[in-house]
């Protein structure tokens, strides 16, 4: 991972702690110099840290049996 536009695209993977060593270190000497960059990883670190502060919406009880029912009557294939 060498090409600069290439680092832009790790912002989100950054952000959520996901990137293996190599390009964790390389990533992080970018953000020294790419303002855009900076500040895209603190709006995603922001969203990642409102999403993991929601509580699951409990679905309508009837909701499991009308989309079984609409599963059921699409065609599958045949093997």
């Amino acid at each position: 991972m060498n090409d600069h536009a290439d680092l832009h695209t790790l912002t989100a993977a950054y952000a959520l702690d996901a990137l293996p060593e190599d390009e964790l270190l390389l990533f992080e000497l970018h953000l020294v110099a790419c303002p855009a960059c900076r500040e895209e990883v603190e709006d995603l670190a922001a969203a990642a840290m409102e999403l993991a502060t929601l509580q699951p919406l409990q679905a309508p009880a009837a909701m499991r049996s009308r989309v079984l029912g609409l599963l059921a009557s699409i065609p599958q294939p045949q093997p």
